[in-house]
């Protein structure tokens, strides 16, 4: 895979790493929620790093698990994930609390 000099990843090389897509890390970025190690001055291309990989896949996993954006972003951002992730299974719970009477409904 080419890479980009000083270790460096291209945002399509990337978001294929990441298994996100090009405009997933872009809304990333834009948010705040994983800012590119470098931005060209130029053309504005982004760059990351290879140890960015790691917090990007701790994002798709927390995604994956239903969580928000806004309760990632304070994961991320070094808050105590316990009562985060406490909250969103209580309310996982609850959700398939729901979904069991309408299955039983139906």
């Amino acid at each position: 895979m080419p890479r980009y000099p000083h270790s460096m990843y291209r945002i399509g090389e990337f978001s294929k790493l990441g298994k996100v897509s090009m405009a997933t890390l872009r809304y990333y970025d834009e948010i705040g929620l994983l800012k590119p190690s470098r931005v060209d001055v130029i053309n504005r291309y982004r760059s990351y790093s290879p140890e960015q990989l790691k917090d990007l896949c701790a994002i798709v996993r927390y995604r994956k698990a239903g969580l928000p954006l806004d309760d990632i972003r304070s994961i991320m951002d070094g808050e105590d994930p316990v009562p985060i992730l406490e909250r969103n299974l209580e309310s996982a719970e609850g959700e398939m609390v729901i979904l069991s009477e309408r299955i039983d409904t139906l």
